[in-house]
């Protein structure tokens, strides 16, 4: 996690419009290989925030950044027996008011999600729960990445896996460790990793949430 962490920072950093996907490769490898730790699957970030782009993200993958659109790194890695998943916007330019006001209401949402999940609380009711005006998961993190249980209301197959959890009665227990992801379209998105203890949920990454803004 914190070489995902470290890797993002650099990123965010150097961050200029024109910036590659290719660019932003280079320093995940940089950070992320001498660690021991591979990002998963083929890449799809950087991607690009704007309408019609793929839902619930809007996002465009692979393109290059640009100015006064937000843009986001979404990365799954794998490394040492355990995989980290983590998500961060970033802005170049002057970020609006109202767009600040609105990724705020999508980092308080992340964080009443993470207030419902209990340990041997039910799928069900914790989706039952939960807001469902902005799209959300909420999964258990392990070696082999995205594991039952889960909710959401993100697209179909978040639902499916939702519904599997209710039907085998699958709960969190202390100890899991658990992703829980807002992504609100135009709005932003926010994508963090909890460790679970006796009284629920507690924040393991340590990057800050706020849109990451490079003055352009």
């Amino acid at each position: 996690m914190e070489a995902l962490e470290n890797a993002y920072r650099t990123v965010f950093t150097v961050a200029h419009e024109g910036m590659t996907a290719e660019d932003i490769d280079t320093i995940l490898r940089e950070n992320l290989v001498p660690c021991g730790v591979e990002v998963l699957d083929n890449p799809t970030t950087p991607f690009v925030v704007e309408e019609g782009g793929n839902e619930p993200k809007l996002r465009i993958n692979r393109a290059p950044l640009q100015k006064n659109k937000f843009w986001a790194m979404d990365n799954t890695v794998h490394g040492n027996g355990y995989c980290a998943d983590l998500g961060r916007f970033g802005f170049i330019g002057t970020l609006p008011a109202e767009l600040a006001r609105d990724y705020r209401s999508v980092v308080e949402r992340e964080e009443a999600l993470a207030a419902l999940v209990r340990p041997r609380v039910s799928m069900k009711e914790i989706f039952d729960a939960c807001p469902h005006d902005m799209p959300f998961g909420i999964h258990r993190i392990a070696t082999e990445g995205n594991m039952l249980p889960m909710c959401g209301n993100a697209n179909a197959g978040v639902s499916v896996r939702m519904e599997e959890s209710v039907q085998q009665g699958a709960v969190f227990e202390v100890g899991h460790v658990v992703c829980v992801e807002v992504w609100a379209g135009l709005k932003g998105g926010i994508e963090d990793m909890y460790h679970m203890g006796p009284e629920g949920l507690a924040r393991m990454t340590h990057i800050t949430p706020d849109v990451q803004v490079v003055e352009g």
